[in-house]
């Protein structure tokens, strides 16, 4: 089989470059000594070409999904799918896992008109989050009033969120849905990489019991939701135990998993191909 792998240009990896290049290579290396072809290109340099079976891509340009849209149109199998990915934000996010029953915090959209929540609480472009102040912790009305106008500063067609900020642990997890792949952990206590340091809001860690296969279902549900097959994010468990699931995003790096998720995303790029 013939396979299209396509990096992530560097300005889509703060502070991530070199994570994001090698389950990227991982991923490329098992197909190969699973003896697919695979040709690999950056994704500000690809242009559309055929006699493809199948593209993997962690690019994220609204230039490249355009292209690879056209490409998914023909017929190509391509994961993540550009559609999803063209589609998915935080606002659309949170109205489809709230309908679905998948958990999440309390949201609203900014209107403009102040705050509708109790200090404190999260502003959130809902664009994914490509630098660190787009997503801020407010606790106080400056804090409020300064955050909102740096986010409407920078971008003022953007929608603004106000996210409710929960209290208790911190759980990063992986996944690869439609395989038997899932790995979740407490960042705090194995000292996992931080990409923007937001965790520093988060509440010591007290490692509240909670159930990993439930967590394992509602983000392969979101997986599901999304059309997001390779994905990662973080969940907060309550002190009762039941959680909620505050980021969901399209491939991550998988640092603290990256060899054994890139053999269930080698084989979930050949499970799509052999759908078709």
């Amino acid at each position: 089989m013939k396979i299209l792998g396509i990096s992530r240009a560097e300005r889509f990896s703060p502070n991530s470059v070199e994570r994001d290049r090698a389950v990227f290579s991982a991923v490329t290396e098992r197909l190969r000594q699973a003896n697919h072809s695979v040709e690999t290109i950056g994704e500000d340099a690809f242009e559309i070409k055929s006699g493809y079976d199948a593209v993997f891509s962690m690019g994220r340009s609204e230039n490249l999904l355009r292209k690879l849209l056209k490409m998914e149109e023909e017929g190509i199998p391509i994961i993540n799918s550009p559609s999803a990915l063209q589609d998915n934000n935080r606002a659309q996010q949170a109205e489809i896992f709230k309908a679905a029953g998948v958990p999440i915090p309390e949201t609203k959209i900014d209107n403009g008109k102040g705050r509708e929540m109790a200090y404190p609480f999260w502003l959130k472009s809902a664009a994914s989050a490509q630098q660190a102040n787009d997503v801020c912790f407010v606790h106080n009305e400056e804090t409020y009033r300064e955050r909102i106008a740096e986010l409407r500063a920078g971008n003022t067609q953007d929608i603004i969120l106000q996210v409710k900020h929960e209290e208790g642990d911190l759980v990063k997890f992986y996944g690869v849905e439609g395989t038997e792949f899932f790995s979740c952990s407490f960042p705090a206590e194995n000292g996992n990489f931080s990409k923007f340091g937001h965790e520093v809001h988060n509440s010591p860690l007290r490692k509240y019991d909670f159930s990993r296969s439930e967590l394992q279902k509602a983000a392969n549900k979101a997986a599901t939701l999304t059309n997001i097959a390779i994905y990662g994010g973080d969940a907060i468990v309550r002190p009762d135990g039941t959680f909620v699931i505050i980021d969901f995003n399209d491939w991550p790096s998988f640092s603290a998993c990256k060899d054994e998720a890139a053999t269930h995303i080698a084989q979930k790029i050949l499970q799509i191909f052999n759908k078709q």
